[in-house]
């Protein structure tokens, strides 16, 4: 559809419309002298064709002009529904206002619009009576491309009537920038029951305000890690939706609230703009007991957590076995001798409200004297500062090759934490010599 760029004001479209509904009715007569000429008559150049008077037929035309029946009375009566520019994926309905200008009910019908065009009419007609209304809707709703879009839509009335009106309308691509490095949110350890809180932003560097709606997989039901016991979700986002401004940005809070201790809590926040999903971001945190914890060693922990209920145990049933960390190291006889392999553990403090005394000490148990020579602990004893952490170094040494009759080496020691309440784990040191 061809749309004129002839730009008229408002006051321009309100003359028309009052004009055309103060037109009265007239009729108009012409008279045209027709020339019957001679059926040898040959045209040359600029000569005159040949005729006789006698043979002049005066046609006389009756030229009846009458108001439109149906005429646009909303938005000045323009007849350009002109939508400007939307964001991809977000529909935009404009109300067209029909008026019965006639004095017959009419029986108004459309032409049809591209199937697989963004234009379409959301409602249907109904036989209008004289000076009566109709609210034609018509939405545009571009989807992939970022292009102009035109269409004509004509209605049909009466015996013979019509209206044309133009739909025109931009579609935009939407530019919004995420501030998550590598689409992943670490949220850290926290206190089971406390919460943790961790911003990120969107920024929109779109010509248009957009539209933003976040959804978590858990709140859909999708599995991704374990679940609190209260039923209350793990991770939120605050504000789940809302439109930013050309330029601006909004500040999203990621709310962590863990009900019990686990290691492996997760989920996926998905970031929609304008009903498309434009980012995924992957949430993580991990939850614990008491102030102070342990992190490193060998990963030995469930890629998932058991969904059993924990039974509760009896005071005078043997205690709780204590809670193993196994620390390994591989030597190849091929290295040096004296090569020394190094690996660490952190001792790890949570600042916390709930608890009153969030800092504390860790003290190792001493090697066995037939180990001591292989492995070392640095240091042995020390304090942690609240939301601190130590770097524990342990090292092994291998023997000399064909020393020994054993190519497996054991240490069990115990670490003791004590901060609120103190907490025991079996260090498990295992050093192995390969061919």
């Amino acid at each position: 559809m061809h749309v004129h760029n002839v730009v008229r004001s408002d006051l321009w479209w309100d003359a028309s419309r009052s004009l055309l509904s103060e037109y009265k009715e007239q009729c108009f007569q012409y008279t045209i002298t027709c020339f019957v000429s001679s059926p040898s008559c040959q045209l040359s150049g600029n000569e005159p064709i040949t005729h006789s008077k006698e043979e002049t037929v005066y046609l006389e035309v009756t030229l009846p002009v009458i108001r439109p029946s149906l005429m646009v009375i909303s938005d000045h009566g323009k007849d350009i529904i002109d939508f400007g520019d939307i964001v991809n994926g977000v529909s935009v309905t404009r109300t067209v206002i029909l008026k019965n200008t006639g004095s017959d009910k009419l029986n108004i019908t459309s032409s049809i619009l591209d199937p697989h065009g963004p234009f379409y009419v959301s409602n249907a007609f109904r036989k209008l009576p004289p000076n009566a209304t109709h609210n034609m809707l018509v939405t545009f709703s571009p989807a992939d491309k970022a292009e102009m879009f035109y269409e004509a839509l004509t209605l049909f009335y009466g015996s013979g009537g019509s209206l044309r009106l133009g739909l025109k309308g931009r579609s935009v691509e939407p530019a919004v920038e995420l501030s998550v490095k590598d689409g992943l949110i670490d949220m850290g350890d926290a206190i089971a029951n406390d919460f943790i809180t961790h911003q990120f932003q969107l920024t929109n560097r779109s010509p248009l305000a957009i539209k933003y709606q976040i959804k978590l997989d858990q709140s859909k039901g999708y599995f991704t890690g374990p679940a609190n016991y209260d039923g209350h979700m793990i991770f939120d986002c605050v504000p789940a939706e809302g439109m930013i401004t050309v330029g601006s940005s909004s500040k999203i809070s990621v709310n962590f609230n863990p009900d019990h201790a686990s290691l492996l809590f997760t989920d996926h926040a998905r970031v929609y703009i304008s009903n498309k999903e434009a980012f995924l971001i992957k949430l993580t945190g991990r939850a614990w007991n008491t102030a102070l914890f342990v992190r490193g060693g060998d990963d030995l922990g469930p890629i998932a957590e058991s969904l059993a209920a924990v039974p509760l145990r009896n005071v005078d049933e043997a205690p709780e076995p204590l809670k193993a960390v196994i620390v390994s190291f591989k030597h190849f006889v091929s290295l040096p001798e004296k090569s020394k392999l190094t690996r660490t553990l952190e001792i790890c403090s949570i600042k916390s409200s709930l608890l009153k005394k969030c800092n504390g000490d860790f003290t190792f148990e001493a090697l066995p004297s037939n180990v001591a020579k292989l492995f070392t602990i640095d240091p042995m004893k020390s304090s942690v500062e609240a939301g601190g952490k130590k770097t524990v170094t342990l090292s092994f040494v291998p023997p000399p090759p064909n020393t020994m009759k054993t190519s497996t080496f054991e240490a069990n020691i115990k670490l003791t934490l004590k901060s609120e309440s103190a907490e025991q784990f079996k260090i498990l040191l295992q050093g192995s010599l390969y061919d």
